[in-house]
């Protein structure tokens, strides 16, 4: 990310600045140390050149911009693990070839080829003829580090590692910028750091993200962290004083130490299972690091057994990460005991290497120069992850699919089931029959119809579990596929095979309805663009183009719904028009809003904010007029992403205006449970009160009249407080939304 200020070149560094950029580099010495002469000679030399060639140059923040590849480098040592010389050259000299004269050519001259290859990957793509950034070049450029990954998995924690500096200085940047930078790394690297095993780097890119996005939030949790710190530390210590001495006495060597979730982590519990910060009991828990090398699955079962004679455990939480670990390399043994104080308190048991790999991933068992990709292969699935990588750098540069695609790949994989040979297979929480079936079987599996799992035939729909064993596969290659079995799919291999497979399958009944549209429109002289696509997509709310025009021909939707759409594009085509020929040709960067309608702006039915939600504004190409998103909005991120040239700051203005709102909740109610419902809603202007009985709970809808958030966050807080009541959320209206775009 170039936030080099336009500070003219040659300006002279202060003698402080001096200082800071030689303390840096000292320690960045010191850090490596013991290093040869003839590398230390190497790493002098990169330092000069990126000296050299950001001379006079400095951030938005005002610093010399020097201090930001250093940065970038003692974060890679410091808090990533990696020592590897190369990677800390690349680090120094990261941003030459992008903001500077100096080729990749030279820098391969000067330092070799393993140098250029890194560098190249980190090198953005430019298209200088464009005063903004395309829509599309973030995609573009995350396709090219993805597609450098099967030459040198390094460009990954350098790409990290500068991610992690430049969030932390992101507080000069622009409104517009912060929101599409902070959403991108929510998106695509927090999960690449915890897909490379960079647990550390993982929790600090999120709360950096959470930070920027949702500060108010971001701010009291940590401050919330603050003030329960001293006691819980007090709390662990006095639980972890029998564990240690019994321990000691057993001769286990270990250390013990305070493990404090992170901020995002607790954030997103909370929203998750709609609970209040108190509510959230692993808030601290306690780690046990033992060093007995020879017997690191051993002790740590010893360990186990061990805390069971002091405290009651529950055995449904605990949790066998060293028999299995995960994809990305974590081993522990977790559990939950219950302290003198009836407090549940989560131990996590390892060894040192163990507690290494979480924190510094695939550092911590790879030396690139000695051990190289085939000993990584021992730790992670290389070959899996180069595939993965190497199918996103083929995907379309299609902001919302891309995002999508890196998530699928990126994935936290929560089970592994194993194959009919014995082999693990690692697959998402949420994998199903089909998603197991594809994975193994390629093409061939999108036609399967059930399975053998542990020894019971399931359909393909099943949803498989850690520990499972499929043994055979059912195919039905005659069967008929349907559009609806892709939300089978939760793995990247998956679903664009399932995509491919569809696709041939519906070509006919595809181009037929892509016909009837067109036939539609012409008489209107209303052409087929991408814009009328996207209208006609958001128009039927279906995300997949090719998906839609299947459903026209094969008239799951009706001709009447689909000349619905041509009337109403109509309409919009002459009212877009006249804004057109009304309104100023660049939105403005700010604005004020009161909810009420008006042709300058729209409040975004898919969110619905109202007064005192936490807001942007968004000029879409296809529109004159601005929509209001929640900053939480599902679209969010591919919004900020690929229109933040468009983006609008949004400030509520104070109005007595009503808006109709609905709130559900979900509760196991008895009588009084019901009366105290009902004795809070008159203290609202309720429009309807429905209760609905499922067969475990009773699921409640509220919709009501509203003056802003503060009324609407007052009676879910009260109505959550009720006993019996399990969930309270926020929920979409019941007005249509399907003419929004």
């Amino acid at each position: 990310m170039n936030t080099a200020s336009p500070t003219p070149p040659n300006v002279p560094f202060t003698k402080a600045e001096e200082q800071t950029i030689q303390k840096k580099y000292s320690r960045l010495v010191s850090l490596l140390s013991p290093i040869t002469d003839k590398e230390e000679k190497k790493l002098q030399e990169a330092f000069a050149l990126s000296y050299k060639a950001h001379a006079g140059t400095r951030r938005r923040c005002g610093i010399p911009y020097i201090i930001h590849p250093l940065n970038v480098a003692l974060i890679l040592i410091e808090e990533i693990g990696i020592k590897d010389l190369t990677t800390i050259i690349c680090a120094l000299m990261h941003d030459v070839a992008e903001d500077t004269p100096i080729t990749l050519e030279e820098i391969g001259e000067q330092f070799g080829k393993n140098p250029q290859i890194i560098l190249d990957a980190l090198t953005k793509i430019k298209k200088p003829t464009d005063k903004e950034e395309h829509p599309h070049m973030a995609v573009i450029n995350f396709q090219k580090i993805f597609s450098f990954f099967n030459k040198d998995l390094r460009i990954g924690p350098i790409k990290i590692a500068d991610r992690i500096d430049n969030m932390r200085c992101l507080d000069v940047m622009p409104t517009h910028k912060k929101l599409k930078i902070a959403h991108e790394t929510k998106a695509i690297y927090a999960p690449l750091a915890h897909r490379l095993g960079f647990g550390r780097a993982k929790s600090d890119l999120e709360d950096l993200y959470l930070k920027y996005v949702h500060p108010q939030d971001y701010h009291q949790i940590a401050q919330k962290i603050k003030l329960r710190r001293p006691e819980r530390q007090s709390a662990i210590r006095t639980f972890a004083r029998p564990i240690v001495k019994l321990l000691k006495e057993k001769n286990i060597n270990c250390r013990t130490e305070m493990r404090i979730k992170s901020i995002y982590s607790i954030y997103e519990k909370m929203n998750r299972k709609n609970i209040g910060f108190d509510q959230v009991y692993d808030l601290f828990g306690l780690r046990i690091i033992h060093d007995h090398r020879d017997e690191e699955i051993t002790k740590c079962w010893q360990i186990y057994g061990l805390i069971t004679q002091i405290y009651s455990i529950n055995p449904h939480r605990t949790r066998d990460w060293i028999s299995t670990s995960r994809s990305n390399g974590y081993e522990a043994l977790h559990m939950h005991a219950m302290s003198k104080k009836g407090e549940w308190v989560e131990i996590q048991i390892r060894s040192e290497r163990m507690h290494k790999v979480d924190t510094q991933g695939i550092a911590a068992h790879w030396k690139y120069k000695s051990q190289g990709q085939k000993e990584l292969s021992q730790y992670i699935n290389y070959e899996e992850l180069l595939q993965e990588m190497s199918t996103l750098a083929k995907q379309d540069p299609d902001i919302d699919q891309a995002v999508q695609d890196a998530q699928l790949a990126l994935y936290e994989r929560d089970i592994s089931v194993f194959t009919q040979t014995g082999q693990r297979l690692f697959l998402p929480k949420g994998a199903t029959v089909l998603d197991y079936a594809i994975q193994t079987m390629d093409d061939q599996g999108v036609y399967c119809t059930q399975a053998n799992v542990d020894g019971m035939l399931q359909n393909k729909s099943y949803l498989l579990k850690n520990g499972q064993q499929i043994n055979d596969i059912y195919i039905d290659t005659k069967q008929q596929l349907q559009p609806e079995w892709t939300t089978l799919t939760h793995t990247l291999k998956a679903r664009k095979i399932w995509k491919e497979a569809f696709s041939t399958f519906s070509a006919a009944k595809r181009k037929k309805g892509e016909k009837i549209i067109q036939r539609q429109l012409t008489p209107k002289n209303i052409p087929l663009t991408a814009a009328t696509e996207q209208q006609l997509k958001n128009f039927f709310k279906q995300e997949n183009l090719d998906l839609l025009y299947y459903k026209i021909g094969n008239h799951t939707i009706p001709q009447e719904v689909v000349q619905d759409f041509v009337q109403f594009q109509e309409e919009r085509t002459r009212k877009e028009e006249t804004n057109r020929q009304s309104s100023p040709k660049d939105a403005p960067r700010h604005m004020v809003i009161t909810g009420e309608e008006s042709e300058e702006y729209q409040l975004a039915p898919c969110c619905n904010p109202i007064p005192g939600d936490r807001v942007f504004g968004i000029v879409p190409p296809t529109k004159s007029t601005i929509d209001i998103h929640l900053l939480e909005c599902e679209k969010a991120p591919s919004l900020i992403t690929h229109y933040s040239s468009s983006l609008v700051e949004v400030t509520w203005q104070h109005t007595n205006l009503l808006f109709e709102r609905c709130i559900k909740f979900t509760a196991a109610l008895n009588r009084e449970s019901k009366n105290k419902v009902l004795q809070i809603l008159q203290e609202f202007d309720v429009l309807s009160f429905n209760l609905e009985k499922t067969h475990h709970h009773t699921i409640g809808t509220i919709i009501l009249n509203i003056h802003n958030v503060h009324e609407l966050l007052r009676l879910i807080e009260k109505i959550k407080k009720i006993e019996g009541v399990l969930e309270v959320s926020r929920d979409t209206p019941p007005s249509s939304v399907s003419n929004f775009i």
